[in-house]
């Protein structure tokens, strides 16, 4: 980027830029430091309206403008203190006389009555060198009619043309610490032609040259009054560039004119032109040189700039996010700084490593990429990184670009196989022979596609109740469960299992997945008690009388028994009536079929004839919903 501040230039009294104009007033002025110099104290009483700006000769610039309100009988901005070798523009806008003492030199100014003070401007400031000539202190050409009255200890007055002769009729000079007040008698407006006072800092004009393409940037100083209105543009070779555009206090005091991409037709002498009012009205105009533009139109863009980039460390398959840096990035040599650089970065294998995201903003010369591999891939893949700038060659578009590879290697990793539990598998006891449940295991996964050819089993963990068990459960390579029941079992198995495959841990992988568990419900179901004898005959009966047959001692004599644990009763059968009769106990009848014996009772058996081992009644065990098989039959000793 060419960019040009016009250099700031001193001051002196014989180049300052205030033209004269009827109604504007010099005074030269040795100032004292310290106490007494603010406007407010050397102007004394003003009438409403006058207007006053101080020149501060050190930052070569005006102050605020401040004009004073009988209303409020008090200027709206305080008015700045003077300072020596400082200046001041005092614009009168009323009708009365004014009063006005300023010390210097420990002089004293009261201005008589006498004098016109309507449209008197006043400016105070330190001459270069004493004595001068009115002419070489403003710099102007006054007009005819115009009177100076100039104080060395008193008032001497010359009236500019007063004989047609385009001189001063006394020929006047200032010195050090004299005064000179200015005012038009000719009854002219009071502010006509009034340069106001702005300055141009642009001394010397530089000459500044670009190549095609690179932004140019003009820079100038203005000084001008704050506050008030002044419009600047910028020409080249006479010509309007641009627009015109008003001054703000914001931009005051540097104005700029850009073009982002030069070409020939930018080559030119630029002048800035600033117009505007002054403190007592009217326009003028100020026009400064600044450059004298030249565009290089045969330059050849070069080759931007990128450093290499080393092979990263292999990262494992399922790796997270990373991060190379790219550095050494620039459009080439100096001269082509101002040109945009692009960075992109392309995978030779975007189904493994996709794309890179880079991070980089043009001008810099340092950035980042960023990539993430793909879900259960592995492999190489090849980023290139491409650095293209936008430069010009002949002022005609040709970017150039440089480009960087490295190499990314993933790792494969094993990844666990995984499958979908089955539901819990519910039966009834003694459910015969081996038991398969098809397809309990479902959703099989022996990994990602690329681990496809690998070979499953699932291991059983546990099984928390193998006594349900005759052949413990395990689920076949399809999923299928199996197992065989032990007899006379009921309860819930609880079954915990993974999956396991043949890949193996290599890669910091997993080969088995995450143990998850099923239930085996077996319902239970009532089994028939059973009763195959009597190992004894009872004893202790006698013909003709009645004989108890106790329910204590067909459970002591015979081998009934009930797998379920359920109450045990006996059930009648069967009577042996050649041998004898049957009652309850209580004498009433029994019934075959229906008649039962549980504990603490007995039936009364009454023996016709006395013998051994005499059968007398044939019983079945029974739980009350099922019985044994066959009838068995009791036998008593009789005597």
């Amino acid at each position: 980027m060419a960019t040009f501040i016009a250099p700031s230039a001193q001051v002196f009294a014989n180049s300052y830029s205030a033209i004269y104009s009827p109604g504007l007033n010099f005074i030269a002025v040795h100032l004292l430091n310290g106490t007494g110099n603010h406007l407010a104290d050397l102007l004394g009483s003003v009438p409403d309206g006058t207007s006053v700006a101080r020149f501060d000769n050190t930052m070569g610039k005006w102050g605020l403008v401040s004009t004073f309100r009988s209303s409020a009988g008090a200027w709206d901005i305080p008015p700045e203190q003077l300072f020596p070798g400082e200046g001041a523009f005092l614009y009168l806008n009323g009708t009365a006389n004014i009063t006005t003492s300023i010390s210097g030199n420990q002089a004293v100014l009261n201005l008589p009555l006498s004098i016109p003070s309507i449209g008197y401007a006043l400016v105070s400031r330190q001459t270069e060198v004493a004595p001068s000539s009115y002419d070489d202190i403003m710099g102007l050409t006054p007009l005819p009619g115009v009177v100076a009255y100039q104080f060395e200890g008193g008032f001497t007055a010359s009236t500019f043309d007063m004989f047609g002769d385009g001189s001063w009729d006394n020929a006047p000079s200032v010195a050090l610490g004299n005064s000179v007040w200015f005012t038009d008698t000719s009854g002219g407006p009071v502010c006509p032609q009034l340069m106001p006072p702005i300055t141009i800092e642009t001394q010397p004009a530089p000459t500044v040259t670009v190549s095609c393409g690179q932004p140019l940037t003009l820079t100038a100083k203005v000084n001008y009054l704050p506050g008030m209105a002044h419009t600047y543009r910028w020409e080249k070779n006479s010509v309007l560039v641009g627009s015109v555009h008003p001054m703000s206090d914001a931009l005051y005091p540097f104005v700029t004119y850009t073009v982002p991409a030069a070409s020939s037709a930018d080559a030119g002498n630029y002048v800035l032109i600033v117009e505007g009012g002054s403190i007592c009205g009217g326009t003028s105009q100020v026009t400064s040189s600044v450059a004298a533009v030249s565009v290089v139109t045969t330059a050849v863009n070069a080759v931007p700039t990128l450093g290499t980039i080393p092979n990263p460390a292999a990262i494992k398959e399922d790796a997270a996010m990373r991060t190379v840096n790219l550095t050494g990035i620039s459009a080439g040599p100096a001269t082509e700084s101002w040109q945009t650089i692009a960075i992109t970065a392309t995978s030779s294998n975007p189904t493994l490593i996709p794309n890179p995201t880079v991070i980089y903003t043009s001008g810099a010369t340092f950035g980042s990429l960023t990539y993430t591999p793909v879900a259960n891939q592995y492999g190489t893949a090849t980023i290139t990184v491409t650095a293209t700038d936008n430069g010009l060659t002949a002022c005609l578009p040709d970017p150039k670009s440089k480009s960087v590879q490295f190499n990314v290697v993933v790792n494969p990793v094993n990844d666990a196989p995984s499958f979908i539990v089955g539901p819990t598998v519910t039966l009834l006891e003694d459910a015969p022979g081996v038991q398969t449940v098809v397809g309990h295991a479902t959703g099989i996964s022996k990994g990602p596609p690329n681990e496809s050819a690998q070979l499953v089993n699932f291991i059983i963990v546990n099984v928390n109740k193998p006594s349900l068990f005759s052949t413990q459960p395990f689920i076949d390579p399809n999923g299928n469960l199996h197992f065989q029941l032990a007899p006379n079992q009921n309860g819930t198995a609880i079954v915990t299992v993974r999956i396991h495959d043949d890949g193996g841990m290599w890669g910091g992988g997993l080969d088995t997945s995450v143990a998850q568990t099923f239930k085996i419900k077996v319902t239970p179901v009532n089994d028939a008690p059973t009763l195959t004898t009597f190992s004894t005959p009872l004893t202790g009966a006698f013909h003709g009388v009645p004989f108890k047959i106790l329910y204590s001692d067909l459970v002591a004599s015979g081998d009934e028994n009930d797998v379920d644990g359920d109450p045990i009763k006996f059930k009648l059968t069967g009577i042996q009536t050649a041998n004898g009769t049957l009652t309850k106990s209580n004498g009433s009848p029994v019934t075959i079929g229906t008649s039962q014996l549980t504990v603490g009772q007995y039936w009364l058996w009454t023996p016709i004839a006395s013998g051994l081992n005499q059968p007398a009644i044939s019983v079945v065990a029974t739980d009350g919903a099922l019985d044994s098989a066959p009838s068995v039959w009791v036998s008593v000793d009789v005597q």
